[in-house]
């Protein structure tokens, strides 16, 4: 796993984008 580093990294990156917009979209149901 330690190996992939370049891809995990860009792998967190795109979680955090997708967390972001599933974050929106339970606030704005609210």
């Amino acid at each position: 796993m330690l190996k992939a580093k370049p891809n995990l990294e860009s792998r967190i990156r795109t979680l955090k984008r997708d967390w972001a917009i599933v974050y929106d979209m339970l606030s704005g149901k609210k």
